[in-house]
């Protein structure tokens, strides 16, 4: 039927393509035709419908023979809207047909088999009144749709449920809310499609999440050593459980989540294997404009901080900063839930004079920048280092002076922003407690000063490596 339905809607559109610089009345003949075939098929379409289709066609005949030229293109719009109209309620009753069927043999328990009947019922009735506003069709048979897709997704989700109780309760507790709040949406008449189709997705995604969810709990049991990349990803995985218990939820917030795990897994599996993990940046080179990116510049000729389609590296896209005058200018992102640990935060650039623009990053207030020097007139990397110690991080590009200031007709050019999580680097005996076990020590000094252990007054009262002498003296460790 849908195949019929689409041939026939296409017929018309190109009737009206065809024939628009043709003979009008020519045109309306066709469409009464392919009116009039759409009538003889459907048969057993509702008596309502077929007695519009019929007044529709019989006025549109009128029109041809006694219409002026405007009514018979008016005549045209019109015949076209009903027999799509018509369609749409021959549509309906096919969708109404499956979703009785799709009922009798769901697995769904009875309380959401009833409320999705009465959802169908619902639209039944109204397509059969007398009176039906043909208008409301294509809601109708789009909300049956949807709704057929949520009651699959409850199922789903409830079989899921029952094997994750054994696994995890807190996952299958986070779980049934999604489904608390589908069965709660199906049962309400006054529904909407976006309301269903919102309802399946978050289900749908929220079985995602715990799966990713699982997959990293599995890699933290397997893996022995690399305790703190454990204890990073561990704490993705509670801030994910957070929102899975969260009732106020959207499916958004359940996408940011899955990002977010998935992240984290990456970032585990190359730290545990490599030692040195490339962060997945959003948009790092500017192919897609200025998206995922906070841009700000105060000049107002269009110029200032803005996309240059052909001069970044290997002819890409980049960002530019310039203009003809004195000018503010910045461009940063945000990353969350990052491990915490050392990072390196690197770009290409160019830029025309010394310290008119910074590289920077921030993690909970420590804020760490250098200002660019002129290098060559072509892109040379540049790169910054900076401790992430609360699992986020602001990074960008900025102008040097204060407000984020930029000298006229000083210009830079950036793309290809990378970060790296570097590799903790483990040194033997750091605060000395082991006197100078592991280190080269040397002084000339040889009153027994120079270069020694102090055994009270390191950190905390620890010991520490001590440099000094009465005379001059030399001393490395």
């Amino acid at each position: 039927m849908k195949h019929i339905i689409t041939f026939l809607l296409s017929i018309l559109f190109v009737h009206l393509s065809l024939y628009s610089q043709n003979d009008e009345i020519e045109l309306l003949e066709s469409l009464i035709n392919d009116a009039e075939i759409v009538y003889n098929d459907n048969q057993d379409a509702s008596e309502a419908a077929l007695e519009y289709l019929f007044y529709e066609i019989e006025k549109a005949r009128e029109t041809r023979v006694f219409g002026t030229d405007s009514e018979i293109i008016l005549a045209q719009t019109r015949l076209s809207k009903a027999i799509e109209t018509f369609l749409n309620v021959v549509n309906i009753d096919s969708v109404i047909a499956n979703a009785y069927s799709f009922i009798l043999n769901s697995t769904a328990e009875d309380d959401i088999k009833l409320a999705f009947e009465a959802i169908v019922d619902n639209a039944n009735d109204l397509v059969n009144e007398p009176d039906v506003s043909f208008d409301t069709i294509p809601y109708l048979a789009e909300r049956i749709v949807e709704a057929t897709n949520l009651v699959n997704s409850i199922v789903t989700a409830v079989n899921y449920s029952s094997q994750l109780a054994a696994v995890d309760t807190r996952l299958s507790d986070g779980l049934q809310i999604s489904i608390d709040q589908a069965k709660t949406l199906i049962m309400n008449l006054a529904g909407s499609p976006d309301d269903f189709n919102m309802a399946a997705y978050k289900l749908d995604e929220t079985i995602e999440l715990i799966k990713q969810i699982l997959t990293a709990t599995s890699l933290i049991d397997n893996t022995e050593d690399f305790e703190e990349a454990k204890t990073a990803l561990n704490d993705v995985i509670e801030a994910n459980i957070i929102v899975l218990a969260n009732t106020g939820s959207t499916g958004a917030d359940i996408d940011v989540a899955i990002e977010n795990m998935i992240n984290a897994i990456i970032i585990f599996k190359e730290t545990t294997q490599t030692g040195e993990v490339q962060i997945i940046l959003k948009n790092p080179g500017f192919e897609d404009n200025v998206q995922n990116w906070t841009v700000s510049t105060d000049d107002q000729s269009g110029w200032g901080v803005y996309i240059d389609t052909v001069n970044g590296v290997d002819g890409s896209r980049d960002l530019s900063f310039w203009s003809g005058v004195d000018y503010t200018g910045i461009a940063s992102q945000s990353l969350i839930n990052l491990p915490n640990g050392m990072y390196e935060i690197s770009l290409m650039a160019i830029v025309t004079a010394d310290n008119c623009f910074t590289l920077f990053g921030q993690s909970d207030g420590n804020l760490v920048e250098t200002q660019l020097l002129f290098e060559d007139w072509t892109y040379t990397k540049r790169k910054i280092q900076i401790e992430v110690t609360d699992g986020t991080l602001i990074f960008g590009f900025k102008g040097s002076a204060d407000g984020n200031l930029i000298p006229a007709n000083q210009w830079a050019r950036i793309d290809n922003f990378e970060i790296k999580l570097l590799p903790d680097i483990i040194i033997d005996n750091p605060g000395f407690e082991q006197d100078m076990t592991g280190w080269t020590v040397i002084t000339d000094d040889q009153s027994g000063w120079g270069v020694y252990i102090d055994a009270t007054n390191g950190v905390g009262g620890s010991q520490d490596l001590s440099f000094w002498s009465g005379v001059d003296y030399t001393g490395i460790a």
